[in-house]
């Protein structure tokens, strides 16, 4: 069997061409940060670089310390609607993912998430290193995914690790 693709923080990056103007990255493109002002309350979003179609992957992200609101999993590009809707992205947020509608976090400020995808068995599942606590979105689209971020308040940002 085939060992999975793992992409270390110097692999995996952020897309400054497809990130919102509401998201700044870091120069290494490695961090998200969420820097439009809180009045206007808006989600935006990011995909990284690197295209995932077959095979396996795994990722780390690092939440920051402002859990406001944020979209955590994978989408297709390009994003039409930029916050992701069920068509476009597959991902969970911090008010319980988007195949659920749960109110609960299921992470809390500075957790490190371990995501494995599995292209050819269409599944995306997301681990909490610091319970173990795991989650699975199944029936994953037959095509180019990207990592996706979506944040809604200031100073929100998350980092590969």
């Amino acid at each position: 069997m085939p060992q999975p693709l793992i992409f270390s923080a110097s692999a995996m990056q952020f897309d400054p061409f497809e990130c919102d103007r509401g998201i700044a990255l870091s120069v290494n493109g490695i961090t998200a940060t969420y820097n439009t002002l809180p009045a206007l309350c808006t989600k935006s979003s990011a995909l990284s670089t690197t295209a995932m179609s077959c095979g396996q992957y795994t990722w780390k992200i690092q939440i920051g310390s402002d859990l406001y609101w944020f979209a955590l999993g994978v989408a297709r590009k390009p994003l039409k609607n930029r916050t992701g809707n069920e068509e476009e992205s597959f991902s969970w947020t911090s008010r319980g993912d988007n195949r659920d509608d749960s109110d609960t976090s299921p992470w809390e400020s500075n957790d490190v998430l371990q995501f494995d995808l599995d292209c050819d068995k269409h599944t995306l599942q997301m681990t909490i290193l610091r319970s173990g606590e795991s989650h699975t979105i199944p029936d994953l689209p037959d095509r180019e995914l990207f990592v996706y971020a979506s944040m809604a308040w200031t100073g929100s940002s998350v980092s590969f690790v």
